[in-house]
């Protein structure tokens, strides 16, 4: 039976983030806070450069991906600290990589303007289920979330045994986001819905022939400049794990089939 740990990563942000929806346009949208397979890449980094290697693909596939696959990650997900605000900004992107090789000789075709969805955050919370505890070394090397430009640094990081953390009661106030199936029913003043990427290895994949097959989870996510924490009350499908910080007490509504898949 293998042991399943909590990490909780406290991270200061020093600019703001976007992660975009995955094989849209240059000008799509982007997620609220880091969808899970973001904060898994970010754990990946310092995971794979502590054993010496730097690449970025492997079979047109994430490195991160291994994380999955062998069950080290279980689940992950994003709480801001305090709070957040979302705002749009206009960038020029580098667009060469996403055109086809005919215009890459093209100078004036190198670039073109985008409009993006930032979120701004002094700082969040990373949490992750893992099996392999070697992962909680790793965590203090995450220096970005997201794009290369989306610089972190590390300020606190606990971990618990899974086990010794799970709550008896279903009803709890929550900054982090959770999947909606396993809410019986929520603050809906406090939560809003949004469609984030599954932990699957389909997910780290750079590119898939139909966007559509692409596995989607509805989550209530934290809305927006909101000062309060969401209330929940978990239906049979998930429990409460609690976790304590240098400065407060956190709860956690998680998946119960994904402690139990960790055995």
């Amino acid at each position: 039976m293998r042991r399943v740990y909590a990490l909780l990563v406290r991270l200061s942000l020093h600019s703001p983030i976007s992660v975009f929806v995955p094989l849209t346009s240059i000008s799509a949208d982007s997620f609220l806070l880091p969808p899970p397979t973001t904060l898994v890449g970010a754990l990946a980094y310092p995971y794979f450069r502590l054993r010496g290697s730097y690449m970025e693909l492997v079979n047109d596939c994430s490195p991160a991906v291994e994380l999955v696959e062998q069950g080290k990650v279980l689940y992950a997900a994003a709480a801001p600290v305090y709070t957040y605000v979302t705002f749009r900004t206009v960038e020029r992107v580098y667009q060469h990589i996403y055109l086809r090789k005919d215009y890459w000789s093209r100078l004036e075709m190198a670039y073109t303007i985008a409009a993006r969805r930032c979120t701004l955050a002094d700082q969040l919370y990373a949490f992750y289920l893992i099996t392999d505890p070697e992962l909680i070394r790793c965590a203090y090397g995450i220096v970005r979330v997201g794009r290369k430009e989306g610089l972190v640094s590390v300020e606190e990081v606990v971990f618990e045994e899974a086990s010794k953390i799970i709550r008896d009661d279903t009803e709890c106030e929550t900054r982090f986001y959770f999947p909606r199936a396993i809410a019986q029913d929520y603050d809906r003043d406090a939560g809003v819905i949004e469609r984030l990427p599954r932990l699957t290895p389909e997910n780290f994949r750079k590119s898939i022939s139909d966007p559509r097959s692409i596995p989607y989870e509805e989550y209530v996510v934290p809305s927006p400049l909101s000062l309060k924490p969401v209330s929940v009350i978990l239906g049979e499908r998930g429990v409460v794990m609690t976790m304590a910080t240098s400065t407060e007490l956190l709860c956690i509504p998680v998946p119960r089939e994904v402690l139990e898949h960790g055995r």
